[in-house]
Formats: structure tokens, C-alpha cells, sequence
């Protein structure tokens, strides 16, 4: 319904897997074979692309887990230190070109 209207905009989600109260939690199995992680891209593909969904990580050891997960549904990944310039507080759109 809204992929039409979201078409020129892309969406970054901050992943880390060091949480001091649940470790791993986005590795984390909830339904069958899928993780937290699964599901959120899998809700996200449903308005983005893939070429439009953003993952931003930390250069830690621990985050490259993720990587397969991403790599399994085509996902964009950057690291942390090239998008410093986002809100953390706030949720935003970017203009996909704005986004370098």
C-alpha cells in the first residue's frame, strides 16, 4: 500500500548485539527457525526494498553474527562511524539522496 509513496526514501536501523541485560537479544530465536532480526526486516521489506533498508553497526567482532542474517535477505550495511549524523533520540526519514 505505502511502497509507492516510500520509494524515494530508505530507512537505517541501529543493530548491536552488547546489551548489558539480555545478550544477543536480537539473535534471539522467537518463532520456529526465525530471529527478532528476521522479523524486523521481514516487516521492513514489506514497505522498503531491500536496496533501501539500511543496517548501521559498530565495527566489534561481536556484530559480524549479524552480517549472514542481512546477507540472507540483500540488506545494505554500513558501519556506524560513516552515519554519525543520525538522531538517536528520534526516528527520522532521509531522502535516499542525501543519504552518502
Amino acid at each position: 500500500m505505502y511502497k509507492k509513496f516510500y520509494n524515494s526514501y530508505a530507512v537505517i536501523i541501529q543493530a548491536r548485539l552488547n546489551s548489558m541485560r539480555l545478550k544477543n537479544k536480537i539473535l534471539k530465536k522467537i518463532h520456529k527457525n526465525l530471529t527478532i532480526l528476521d522479523f524486523l526486516i521481514i516487516r521492513l521489506l514489506k514497505v522498503f526494498k531491500s536496496n533501501k533498508i539500511i543496517f548501521a553497526l559498530a565495527k566489534n567482532p561481536k556484530n559480524f553474527k549479524i552480517i549472514n542474517i542481512l546477507d540472507k535477505y540483500e540488506i545494505i550495511l554500513k558501519w556506524a562511524s560513516c552515519l554519525r549524523f543520525i538522531n538517536k533520540k528520534k526516528p527520522q526519514l532521509f531522502k535516499v539522496g542525501v543519504i552518502k
